[in-house]
């Protein structure tokens, strides 16, 4: 992992935004993504994740 490029905007990573639930399972909050992603607005992202969903 160390060769691979992580995103981050002003300090926070992909990694600094993982969430845990209580079972331990780890996931990442569409809201919290979508600026570290670039969109500036979540329409436009939620428009993304819907042609990323089968």
């Amino acid at each position: 992992m160390a060769d691979e490029y992580v995103p981050s905007i002003a300090g926070t990573s992909f990694e600094g935004l993982k969430k845990t639930n209580v079972h331990g399972a780890e996931y990442w909050p569409a809201r919290d993504l979508q600026s570290l992603l670039g969109y500036g607005q979540w329409r436009r992202f939620e428009d993304a994740i819907q042609r990323a969903v089968p």
